[in-house]
């Protein structure tokens, strides 16, 4: 079978994805949050909440863990599964007062927060019959505990037409795992639209774009606010409802049963642009 030519490739290509990305990325510093950070003093002795922060937070985290890519639109078939592996960046707002230490002592969530938060996912998809597709997810954050997983589900409601584009609708629906006082549940929903091209039939391209629609419900347990003195009265925040909205587009080039490419994301509230490149493995 093809696919025995094809492993050698997609392990050189990870192996020089990794390569690439910067230097002492790894081990550096630490994203596994303290959710007390969310909580300070403020006047006369009284303890608030940085529910801004919060927010920012914990939107910063479902970007970089939920699924890397939602396309293309056209789906693998009744009889076509696929495996990717994804290596995604999204940028750090580190801009937030949490991420310092505070005039009081009170240690900040990280000193040096860096840049971008790298990423590693391992997706699969399994095509359906009329044109509908399963797939799951599971992300690891570098330098954290934190796990993202989902399912999502698409259907391809125009495919197939040779003048005209593929176009889907896909939901998927995840959460973070990792962090024991993070109470996070992430729902996204794009409409994709795609086309697949012959290469002198050597290999195909897919190129595709799509609006993205972010979802994220999110709020703590009970967590022990900082006081100088030690770990004092607990605190809780939220749930706290957050809606984003993003523009994905991306391509793969196909070659037999091989398949690679990359994605970029764009959050239009925050002008935060990210991204991902994969391998993968297509059976039918």
């Amino acid at each position: 079978m093809t696919i025995n030519r094809t492993g050698p490739i997609a392990a050189a290509a990870v192996a020089a994805m990794i390569a690439v990305l910067p230097a002492g990325f790894a081990l550096a510093r630490s994203y596994t949050p303290d959710l007390s950070v969310f909580q300070y003093g403020c006047d006369e002795g009284k303890k608030c909440t940085d529910v801004a922060g919060f927010r920012d937070y914990v939107t910063q985290l479902n970007e970089a863990l939920s699924p890397a890519y939602m396309g293309p639109a056209k789906t693998l078939g009744y009889r076509g599964f696929e495996i990717t592996y994804s290596v995604g960046f999204t940028p750090v707002g580190s801009g937030g007062a949490y991420w310092s230490d505070r005039q009081d002592g009170q240690p900040g969530l990280e000193d040096n927060p860096g840049n971008h938060y790298f990423t590693n996912q391992l997706r699969i998809r399994k095509g359906l019959p009329y044109s509908i597709q399963l797939g799951g997810s599971v992300t690891h954050m570098f330098e954290s505990s934190l796990w993202g997983i989902g399912l999502d589900v698409s259907w391809a409601f125009v495919e197939g037409y040779r003048k005209a584009p593929d176009v889907s609708l896909a939901v998927s629906v995840g959460t973070v795992l990792g962090a024991a006082d993070l109470l996070n549940v992430n729902l996204n929903a794009a409409l994709i639209i795609s086309k697949s091209i012959a290469i002198a039939g050597l290999f195909s391209i897919e190129p595709y774009a799509g609006y993205n629609l972010m979802f994220v419900s999110a709020g703590t347990h009970l967590v022990p606010g900082w006081d100088p003195s030690g770990y004092g009265e607990p605190f809780a925040v939220g749930p706290e409802y957050i809606l984003r909205h993003r523009l994905e587009a991306g391509m793969n080039v196909v070659v037999e049963n091989f398949m690679f490419g990359g994605t970029m994301m764009l959050d239009f509230q925050s002008v935060r642009v990210g991204g991902s490149v994969r391998v993968g493995v297509r059976f039918w």
